[in-house]
């Protein structure tokens, strides 16, 4: 990956936290990256890849589940709430991706998860 394609994301913010590795899809970072333009605002990402070893997929496959959408480098989480919140969710699904959204708890902490799945496009609450 190149941070040259996707100018206003840069690899150290899309890497694992985990394991360091940054296996972003290419046509999703085309997707996120033309998200963030029609956002007009910074878009500050709490998690985007996220290896198979990672905590949070492991538990998924513990569960009998596959890995989720950020371990195919086709998701993140992006903190915002609010106002921004809205306009963000209104942009993702009119772009048709899929949208998870957390809006409790402290507003450093709320985030909209948008991810490209194959359709039916979806959107749900966590």
């Amino acid at each position: 990956m190149t941070d040259q394609n996707w100018p206003h994301f840069k690899e150290s913010e899309l890497a694992c936290r985990f394991s360091g590795s940054c296996n972003m899809d290419s046509s999703f970072m085309d997707k996120l990256e033309m998200l963030r333009e029609r956002f007009g605002k910074p878009m500050r990402l709490s998690s985007a890849f996220r290896h198979a070893d990672h905590p949070a997929e492991k538990s998924k496959i513990a569960k009998g589940k596959n890995p989720g959408w950020h371990s195919k480098g086709r998701a993140v989480d992006v903190l915002v709430s609010g106002t921004d919140a809205w306009q963000l969710v209104r942009y993702a699904t009119e772009m048709g991706l899929s949208v998870g959204i957390n809006q409790r708890g402290p507003h450093e902490n709320r985030f909209i998860h948008c991810d490209d799945r194959p359709a039916p496009q979806m959107i749900w609450s966590y």
